[in-house]
């Protein structure tokens, strides 16, 4: 499987001609119609049991200190995770049936944060001049959502 849909399969930025062996590309024997699957775009999929691995490409989660976040919503449970180099994901979780919107604030973040939803394509969420954000919730959902800083490189 390639890695991304990009030139050599995403594993080389070489030219062609520079590689030693070609580089494993999409099979010739699909249709036209049908996309040639990648790593990345599999590990975005809703449905891919590769987003169970999301967790994985965030170890930060492991160590990193928790705090609950004040919410209004009973049944759902917010809380960010921090590091001191900066790095912070939050995570929002719905115990319970009905939808919410969820508004959460990150205090400390500078101005132009995003937060990127890791389960759910990696879409981005603008968060205002005082790091608030209002977060649409399904019932029984949940969303892991890492801030980037301006001067964060792109999550991929």
């Amino acid at each position: 499987m390639q890695w991304t849909a990009g030139d050599n399969g995403g594993f080389s930025r070489a030219q062609k001609r520079r590689l030693t062996r070609p580089c494993p590309t999409a099979s010739t024997d699909r249709s036209a119609s049908t996309p040639p699957t990648s790593a990345t775009t599999t590990s975005r999929s809703g449905g891919s049991c590769a987003t169970s691995y999301t967790y994985r490409q965030q170890p930060e989660i492991g160590w990193s200190t928790a705090e609950v976040l004040e919410q209004p919503n009973p049944g759902v449970l917010a809380h960010v995770c921090r590091e001191k180099s900066g790095w912070a994901m939050v995570a929002l979780h719905n115990f319970g049936a009905d939808s919410s919107i969820v508004p959460i604030q990150l205090q400390g973040v500078p101005s132009g944060c995003i937060l990127v939803d890791l389960l759910g394509g990696l879409t981005e969420h603008k968060l205002d001049s005082e790091g608030r954000i209002d977060v649409d919730l399904d019932g029984y959902g949940y969303r892991w959502l890492r801030l980037r800083r301006p001067e964060d490189e792109p999550i991929i």
